[in-house]
């Protein structure tokens, strides 16, 4: 989706909300998903920041009550968790942009998850008092993302906000990492979500997370 898509959906969205009568402004949860991890710097994952930081400067310009929600438990070998570290990205990269109060604006969620399916599962207890929720990644994976928020957050709409084409994903070839997407989304839909309730790789994640914990976050950089 382009910005002007976003703006229109956006629009849209507060159109509805105000035909509801709320005396109140829409509130928006602006959510990207985890893309770096302890180890090597993953130029993508900064990428998926500043979309987010896009999409709420957005949504806070069309007169809704934007956040940006930070989630993730994979954590590193000086206890930062990956939604800590989300955080970080935010904060430096949106006063290098000259927002220097986002730090009001970023709500801080589960902090355990160690993949797409879980952390959406356990973020629907803090998403819930949102109503609306922009998901933003790279569009490939924001194709099974899309599944586990869909099955497991009926409750709350949802846009996806594309930060590019996820080239650099994960250190992985772009044609294995496009494969491996098509395919988490095709197992998210019809296997994962329905059979598994979206558990079916907890304990594979969680294992490649541990061994994550001898390594740290790299540094943030200014852009």
């Amino acid at each position: 989706m382009n910005e002007e898509r976003l703006r229109r959906a956006l629009s849209s969205e507060l159109r509805l909300f105000r035909q509801k009568g709320v005396d109140r402004p829409l509130r928006v949860a602006v959510y990207p998903l985890q893309g770096q991890m302890p180890g090597e710097y993953l130029p993508e994952a900064d990428e998926r920041i500043q979309a987010a930081i896009d999409a709420w400067l957005l949504a806070r310009d069309l007169g809704a009550e934007a956040y940006i929600y930070c989630s993730g438990g994979t954590v590193d070998g000086d206890g930062l968790t990956s939604a800590r570290y989300m955080e970080k990205q935010v904060i430096t990269f949106a006063r290098d942009r000259g927002h220097c109060n986002i730090e009001r604006a970023i709500a801080i969620g589960e902090q355990v998850s160690c993949h797409t399916g879980e952390n959406t599962r356990i973020s629907k207890q803090f998403l819930l008092r949102y109503d609306l929720a922009i998901l933003v990644s790279n569009w490939p994976h924001l194709l099974p993302a899309g599944t586990y928020f869909r099955y497991f957050i009926p409750e709350i709409p949802f846009l996806k906000w594309s930060s590019g084409d996820g080239r650099g994903c994960l250190g992985l070839p772009y044609w294995q990492y496009l494969a491996r997407e098509y395919a988490h989304s095709t197992f998210a839909c019809f296997v994962d979500c329905p059979f598994y309730k979206g558990r079916f790789l907890d304990e594979r994640q969680a294992k490649i997370a541990e061994s994550k914990r001898s390594l740290r976050f790299p540094p943030v950089p200014y852009q």
